[in-house]
């Protein structure tokens, strides 16, 4: 008989210093991962905003009904707190200002099961702590994971599971996979499907050892299609046959002639995209632990072909693709705290936008902003150089959809139209989004959402921004078409009478830049500070 047994590694420990607080972790390697030896316990985001503490038991299910970030210590006690850390709601986890330090990311699905590899059949007993649980199903620790059974909190704010349970959400590896929770519990790991998002858990974090994005320029031209498939199938035979690194991944796309690439981190492998033109790309995942690789090839909305890294061939079929080149779209949310409406996010290039219009009736300080119904009211509103706001024909269903328009005074008014850790972008900051997305001959049909305008008009709204044909209210109070025009206020001035703006076309994808008349009414974005 052939007996098999796995012998848990030597314990390597290190530190991790968490910039945000100075606190610092504990750490060590398990198989070939680096992992946090202790629960998080952090109440800020990676940007230094604070994670909101939800002490009380409506506190707790308010932020999980409005899909809003928080944190508590178990039973509300911070005594808890060492060496238990924090319990933290799934909104404070996928929160795009980071919840964990910087170059560290949570636990997913694989990651578990690289953990089991590494430590065996025993491995609950392996990870659990040597003290703490009770009922005597106290763990060996021989991994040095030091699982704590730091108990959770459940969605109506009640508190379970202290000394008996250690618990963890577990993040999919692919759009195919869910999210898990894992139960550390007596001498068992469980695994549960789609666990509630409103939960309190435990955090752990692991090294994610490769930057955050890699912006390499190279100069070529477009290839045609034809010609890329011509490449491919010379340079297939020559691909790795298990893993590809980064750079390799990176000579592969220059080699077939991307003009930019660009590193993503996602779980459960980092990819590398090269970008040829508007509609063209190739995506390559970056091979871990063993995983073989796929090759995604796409021309517009045609799936051209796919590699796996284990054939001795290159063949040219119809696939899925996961992750489509280009933006990745990072969504997030935030609350305005005048009246609790919750604005959907979406992170460009190095800025935050708001991915709808701005929806509100007063200012930050509580003064309500006049609506202006009439053709007279808008008018005499304009005339005196005092702000004011209207639904789209004056029809509160627009507002729903399309938001408020504003004219300029209420844009520039010292009372703050912009929520709070929030701002009107300037006309440089409009400049900055649009170069990011391609120039303003390109960056249109990457703002424009993907329905509602006029014509077939659409765009791709490849960038998230979500860009509505809510049109305009004129200076002297009268109302264009809907569905062909949307337009945008900037906070800079052209003139006493005039102020800068950008707008989108249903006949073109071009980002338009003009001043006008400040009297006017235009929709809202607004910039994270």
């Amino acid at each position: 008989m052939l007996s098999i047994s796995v012998t848990a590694p030597a314990q390597q420990y290190g530190t991790l210093k968490d910039a945000r607080d100075g606190r610092v972790y504990k750490t060590v390697k398990i198989g070939e991962q680096v992992w946090m030896a202790e629960n998080l316990n952090v109440s800020t985001f990676r940007n230094g905003d604070p994670i909101p503490q939800a002490k009380t038991n409506e506190e707790w299910e308010t932020a999980g009904d409005n899909k809003q970030p928080a944190w508590c210590f178990f039973n509300n006690d911070a005594k808890n707190n060492i060496p238990n850390g924090k319990l933290y709601n799934f909104y404070a986890m996928v929160d795009e200002r980071g919840l964990t330090p910087t170059n560290w990311r949570i636990l997913n699905n694989e990651d578990w099961s690289n953990l089991e590899l590494s430590l065996g059949i025993d491995y609950a007993s392996r990870i659990k702590s040597k003290s703490g649980w009770i009922d005597n199903s106290n763990g060996t620790n021989k991994s040095g994971f030091s699982a704590y059974p730091s108990g959770w909190r459940a969605a109506n704010g009640s508190f379970i599971g202290f000394g008996d349970h250690g618990v963890y959400l577990s993040f999919p590896n692919s759009d195919d996979d869910v999210f898990t929770k894992k139960v550390i519990f007596r001498n068992a790991i469980l695994t549960y499907q789609y666990p509630n998002k409103n939960f309190g858990y435990s955090v752990r974090c692991v090294k994610n050892g490769l930057g955050e994005k890699d912006n390499t320029i190279i100069i070529n031209l477009p290839p045609s299609a034809d010609n890329i498939k011509s490449k491919l199938y010379e340079f297939g035979y020559l691909l790795p046959r298990n893993k590809v690194s980064i750079e390799e991944a990176k000579a592969i796309l220059k080699f077939l002639g991307a003009k930019e690439t660009y590193i993503y981190n996602t779980r459960p492998e980092p990819f590398v995209v090269g970008r040829f033109n508007d509609k063209y790309a190739i995506t390559i995942w970056v091979g871990t632990y063993g995983k073989l690789n796929t090759y995604g090839i796409r021309y517009g909305n045609l799936d051209l072909a796919y590699h796996r890294s284990n054939d001795s061939y290159f063949e040219f079929t119809k696939m899925t693709i996961t992750h489509v080149a280009g933006y990745t779209q990072q969504y997030g949310s935030f609350k305005d705290t005048r009246d609790g409406k919750v604005y959907k996010t979406v992170k460009i290039g190095q800025q935050v936008w708001m991915a709808e219009n701005l929806n509100t009736d007063r200012f930050r300080n509580g003064d309500l902003i006049p609506e202006a119904k009439t053709i007279e009211e808008w008018e005499v509103a304009g005339n005196n150089k005092q702000p004011a706001w209207c639904y789209y024909e004056n029809a509160p269903a627009n507002g729903a959809k399309y938001g408020k328009l504003y004219n300029w005074y209420a844009v520039s008014d010292s009372r703050g139209l912009a929520p709070v850790g929030y701002h009107i972008p300037s006309d440089a900051e409009w400049t900055i989004l649009t170069d990011y997305l391609g120039g303003a001959e390109k960056a249109g049909d990457k703002m424009k959402s993907k329905q509602g305008w006029a014509e077939d008009g659409n765009g791709t709204n490849s960038s998230g921004f979500s860009g509505l044909p809510g049109e305009d209210r004129n200076y002297n109070g009268t109302f264009n078409y809907i569905g062909k025009y949307g337009y945008w206020w900037s906070s800079s001035e052209f003139n006493t009478s005039n102020a800068w703006f950008r707008y989108l076309s249903y006949t073109n994808g071009d980002v338009n830049r003009y001043s006008d008349d400040k009297n006017f009414g235009f929709s809202v974005r607004c910039l994270r500070d």
